[in-house]
């Protein structure tokens, strides 16, 4: 059943109807006046020091980060970090221009819902630094099973699009949600098994993340 399918059910249930035009500016309001909930002050730090606060609880939580600046060769970069070796790169990037045609050990492979692959390469909606997390959202472009099949996953992450709260992540998302929102904080793990903690459990071994400076 598509959703309009489910909300004109709920309609003819409440006896109202889809155009009624003071119940869509009561809609309206709430969402154009919506209040935040209580902050914490961690949140509201400058912007410098949100991204360091972010690189922090990333880095606490094994994933591992490197800045950069926008005019820095990322190809290159996404190279030095995977060091010597052959590798298969799927590649899932909207903003930037990745070029690995002068590295003849790397083979890029398109995109389809497999087991695994070797590295999976996007960027993201936008992280918090409140938690250290980054927030994932799913689109026609972008799977979301994408972000969890390779054994290693590198994201790039514009500095700007860090931001301090959940709260400042919900803002830019009431009016145009998507279908799917994922938080990550850190590859893969889980201690279930004698509380010995397993990195690479359910996805991605190792979450690299290259912060691009404006």
């Amino acid at each position: 059943m598509s959703r309009t399918e489910i909300l004109d059910r709920i309609r003819k249930k409440l006896a109202v109807d889809s155009e009624d035009k003071t119940r869509l500016q009561v809609v309206e309001s709430r969402l154009a006046n919506h209040l935040p909930n209580t902050i914490p002050s961690r949140c509201r730090q400058s912007h410098s020091d949100l991204v360091d606060l972010f690189q922090e609880k990333m880095e606490k939580a094994h994933g591992t980060v490197n800045r950069v600046n926008n005019d820095t060769d990322l190809g290159g970069e996404i190279m030095a970090y995977l060091g010597d070796g052959s590798f298969e790169l799927c590649i899932n990037v909207l903003e930037f221009e990745l070029d690995f045609s002068a590295y003849s050990s790397v083979q890029t492979v398109e995109w389809t819902p497999r087991s695994s692959l070797d590295i999976c390469i996007s960027d993201c909606f936008g992280a918090v630094a409140e938690t250290g997390s980054l927030v994932i959202s799913s689109s026609k472009q972008m799977p979301l099973s994408f972000n969890f099949l390779g054994e290693k996953h590198i994201v790039l992450l514009k500095e700007d699009q860090i931001m301090g709260a959940y709260e400042d992540i919900w803002a830019r998302t009431r009016n145009d949600m998507p279908r799917d929102i994922t938080l990550v904080s850190g590859p893969s793990c889980t201690g279930d098994i004698e509380m010995i903690m397993e990195f690479g459990a359910h996805g991605p071994k190792e979450l690299h993340i290259i912060i691009i400076g404006s």
